[in-house]
């Protein structure tokens, strides 16, 4: 039997984990590399950890016995490199801040444990360490920027390495897979060819029809806010942030951005809390109208989505303008509202900026009974996380759209 084959619109653009900016991109870094934690339901899970626990002020690390691609064993100068290079400054990725926020160094105790020191008493820090591993034994590897030289022969601890072929790419390895690019994937799929098939939102009927096929999600979900300057006009008015919140057609931004199905009862976005969708007001949405928020938002959400955004003026940046401007302090005095993936811990975006705490706090905002949760959070408290959410839902610092959830499409061999 050959290869599974995975039908794409667009090739992968890097195997560098730090770097990955599409749905194939992500893909190949799931194969190809691993992270030190992976997020698994409520909890995490990790393949290249054996053990870990918190003691006397640090993360302690008992690594799993793994070897990466090239044959080089997989040893805690990998993490102690993967660490330097993610918080470094000079060259930030989107974890950037993450890692800064909870980890002051990184110190071997020998090839098989870590140390590293935390900046605060928090009794579970994985959340803020869901990174991919890096090897020491390849600087060109963990240095490499995009545009600064080729790409390297990538190297990784997953369970396949990634080579380019005439017609694409592949992934070999126990369940080796052939990348091909086509026009249109989900046509394709569905006319019989390729195994496998990302599949957007409006698509999820058609391929659902196709005999033999079955539908999982794959990677992590993302909750996206539109959050909000409280410090400045227009929305340091306490009421105009409940009328823009009010006044958001939360299902027509979701199906002008992703599309929507109406043969499915559930979508595969959803409600980004618990619950459903709130009905919208027109007068509060009027109201959101007269005013005038300037928006940053990233590249490539579409016109028609951000027009469900009442009263917004929009700046468009790409990934890169983004990281760089939110570890400088974030987007106060450029823009009012960002319209943002909630990526790691919470607190990281809403927990009071003072040095390295809330380092992706876009906007400043600063409230007692947020600090206190996540105090309560780093302390352990199981109800914290869900106090949280209701208090940042009152506070309105930012205004909660939806979820995502990517889909894959597989036909049985």
């Amino acid at each position: 039997m050959g290869p599974e084959v995975l039908l794409v619109d667009v090739g992968p653009t890097t195997a560098h984990p730090l770097y990955a900016t599409n749905a194939t991109d992500r893909y190949v870094s799931s194969q190809v590399h691993a992270r030190l934690f992976e997020p698994e339901g409520d909890s995490f899970s990790a393949e290249v950890v054996a053990g870990w626990s918190v003691a006397e002020g640090a993360l302690l690390l008992t690594l799993a016995q793994r070897r990466w691609s090239d044959g080089a064993p997989f040893v805690a100068a990998d993490v102690c490199a993967t660490v330097a290079r993610v918080g470094d400054l000079s060259r930030p990725v989107a974890a950037t801040g993450l890692v800064r926020a909870v980890v002051s160094g990184c110190e071997v105790v020998d090839a098989a444990h870590v140390r590293l020191p935390l900046r605060r008493p928090i009794v579970d820090p994985r959340a803020w360490l869901v990174i991919p591993v890096l090897p020491a034994h390849r600087p060109d590897w963990v240095d490499w920027v995009p545009g600064s030289a080729p790409e390297p022969e990538p190297v990784g601890l997953g369970p396949a390495t990634i080579a380019r072929e005439r017609r694409g790419w592949s992934l070999a390895g126990p369940n080796p897979v052939r990348i091909e690019v086509v026009e249109d994937p989900v046509a394709a799929f569905v006319a019989g060819r390729g195994t496998r098939v990302f599949v957007d939102p409006a698509r999820l009927g058609v391929v659902r029809g196709v005999d033999g096929v079955t539908i999982t999600r794959w990677g992590p979900s993302t909750t996206w806010v539109l959050a909000l300057d409280p410090l400045r006009d227009p929305y340091d008015d306490a009421d105009l942030r409940q009328s823009l919140d009010q006044g958001i057609d939360r299902v027509a931004f979701a199906a002008a951005w992703l599309g929507r199905d109406p043969t499915l009862e559930r979508q595969p976005w959803t409600p980004a809390l618990a619950g459903e969708w709130p009905p919208v007001r027109p007068e509060a949405r009027q109201a959101a109208q007269a005013a005038t928020g300037r928006m940053v938002s990233p590249v490539g959400v579409p016109d028609a989505a951000l027009a469900e955004l009442p009263g917004m003026q929009l700046r468009l940046v790409d990934e890169r303008s983004w990281v760089l401007s939110v570890l400088a302090g974030g987007h106060a005095g450029t823009s009012t509202a960002a319209l943002v993936p909630l990526e790691g811990p919470w607190c990281a975006w809403f927990e009071s900026r003072v040095g390295t705490a809330g380092p992706y706090n876009v906007f400043g905002f600063s409230d007692p009974e947020v600090d206190r949760l996540c105090r309560r959070i780093d302390e352990g408290d199981p109800e914290a996380p869900w106090r949280l959410t209701g208090v940042l839902t009152d506070r309105r610092a930012a205004i909660f759209l939806l979820t995502t959830q990517p889909r894959l499409a597989s036909r049985r061999r």
